[in-house]
Parts: C-alpha cells; structure tokens; sequence
C-alpha cells in the first residue's frame, strides 16, 4: 500500500502520535515500515522524521543513513530538509566541511521553508571555516528571506562582519535592520555595534541615539552602552549629559566597561575641577587589563601629578599627596 490512499499519511500521523505519548520505539517501527515501503512521497517523508528520532536518540550513524535516504529521492520538499538536517548534524559532530556541502546544496534546492536557516547556519559555519567573505554571502540570503527568527540574527551577524572588513556604511544599514529583532538580546547587541559603526563614520549624533537605546536596557552589556553614549557625549562636547552614563558604567562590574569609563570620567572630572573624584578615577582605570587604558590613566595621573593646573582643595591635595607617595616614579 502507497501513499495514494492516504496510509502513508496516517502511518506517518500514527507515528508522531507515538512520539507525543513517549512510545519512541513504536514511532521508530512505524516510520521504518513506511521508508521500507518505497513509496516515492510517504517514504522521504518517513525517513526525514526517522532520521530526527535516531539523531535524538544518539544514534548518529542511523540517523545520517536516514536522512541520506530522503536526500536520495530527490523529493522537492524532504530532501532539501533532510540536507539541512544533515547540514546541522554535522556542524554539530564538528564536520565543518560536510556541513558546509550539505547546507550549500539544502540552499541549491530553493527550497523556501529551509532557505533561512540553512543560510544563516552556513553562515556561521562558514565564519567557524575562516570564510568571511562566503559567510557574508550566506548571511545575506538569510537575511533577503525577512524570515522573522533567522533574518535579524543573521543581520546582526552581517553588520559585525562588514564592520570588519571596513564597509561601514553597508554594516550600519544591516545593522539597523537587526535593531528591529523581536529578540532583545539581537536587537541591543545590533544597537551597540551600530553605535561603534557610526563612531567610525563620524555619526555621533546617531552613535549617541543608538547607544542610549543599549545604556537603557537590562542587557549584559549595558554597561558598554552606557560607556560609549558618556565617550560620544564628551566628543560632542555635552560634559553634562555626559556624567551619568559615565558614572553608571564605572559602577558596573563589567570588566571592559568600568576601566573605560573611569578613564573618561576622569578627565571630565579634571575640566570641572574635582581633582579628588579625577584620581580615583585615574586610579582605578590604571588597574585595567586593557593596556592601552591602563597605560593612558597612568599618563593622566603623572599629568596631574606634575603640572596641577587646576588648584587642589585640600581634600584633593591629600589624595594626591598620597598617590605620589604609593605610585613608582616612571
């Protein structure tokens, strides 16, 4: 019997019944029975699923066999999810190459249901490859699909690596379209790397919009966020709107954040005079794992050590007194 009077059909239903109530043995009997069948739709469609079940179960040969089935049959619709499912198992076992072959033809098919997940996987595959150009390729046909789960991840993904290659202007616009996720996590990521785009564009205005967008929310890196809108707002000159974000992300534990932003407090403490709340600023970006930030901080504070251009209250004179004291001459 064939799927033309519909036992295919509900041998397959059957099964996932099974699976729904735990019997996986019995599901795995009935699909095998269907694939057994040779029937040229009902069979695909049977080892596709067989495939996802033994792969579930660890059984990874069984489930490549299977899902080589569905892929030999040439069928419109299982063969290229059976490629993608091949394609993902791969990348999971570590076959980068065999998973990269395998989503390249899942793509080939254009099959429409699989098209984004399978390019943006190739996507990341590719970037695990060491394959940026190919990976912004993928990403790019994920990200024209507008498929609402893969297209702003795969956006996100896009605009970081335009951003690398130095298309700025191409990686702001992908970038923006990834600010519009459903996903929190994708649209705050894609807001800070669209902020740091348009730093390097001279965009401040817009950097500052977008940064603003990241210091706002519950992100884990808020804190950048808030340390690049404070850096931005000191470039455009507004000191004063500049301190809070500043200050929140010197309070934070973030490890790249807190340094940066003593680091920019600081000198922003020492243009409004408060030379006390300037060194311990200072003080504490000198202790910052990022050389570059440690070593201007040390700068800083020999600047103040040595010139003292602004008059020290008394508070700020033992602070001073005592750093000179406690820090090595250079």
């Amino acid at each position: 019997m064939t799927g033309s009077d519909g036992w295919g059909n509900r041998a397959v239903a059957r099964a996932y019944e099974l699976l729904e109530n735990g019997d996986e043995s019995g599901a795995e009997a009935v699909l095998r029975r269907l694939v057994e069948s040779g029937d040229p739709s009902d069979a695909p469609d049977a080892a596709a699923s067989l495939g996802s079940l033994l792969q579930r179960r660890g059984d990874i040969a069984g489930a490549r066999e299977a899902f080589q089935y569905a892929v030999d049959s040439g069928h419109p619709n299982y063969a290229p999810r059976a490629l993608l499912a091949l394609g993902l198992l791969s990348q999971e076992q570590g076959d980068l190459a065999g998973a990269a072959a395998a989503l390249r033809d899942a793509l080939a098919r254009h099959h429409a249901p699989t098209t984004p997940l399978a390019a943006f996987a190739l996507g990341l595959v590719l970037e695990e490859l060491a394959e940026p150009a190919a990976a912004i390729d993928a990403y790019r046909t994920a990200v024209q699909t507008r498929d609402a789960d893969y297209a702003p991840p795969a956006a996100l993904k896009l605009g970081t690596l335009l951003a690398a290659a130095g298309e700025l202007e191409q990686a702001a616009r992908a970038l923006e379209q990834a600010t519009g996720s459903d996903d929190g996590y994708v649209a705050t990521l894609a807001s800070l790397r669209r902020g740091e785009a348009l730093v390097a564009l001279g965009d401040l205005a817009g950097a500052a919009e977008s940064f603003r967008e990241v210091a706002g929310s519950d992100a884990e890196f808020a804190p950048k966020g808030a340390c690049s809108l404070g850096e931005v707002l000191v470039a455009i000159g507004d000191d004063a709107s500049a301190r809070g974000p500043l200050e929140a992300a010197f309070s934070s534990a973030d490890p790249e954040a807190r340094p940066r932003a003593a680091l920019t407090l600081g000198s922003l403490l020492v243009r409004e005079g408060d030379l006390a709340g300037a060194i311990t600023a200072f003080d504490e970006a000198t202790r910052s794992n990022f050389p570059a930030i440690a070593e201007s901080a040390r700068d800083a504070l020999d600047e103040l050590r040595s010139t003292q251009r602004i008059p020290l209250p008394p508070e700020a004179s033992a602070f001073l007194t005592y750093f000179t004291r406690a820090t090595p001459s250079h």
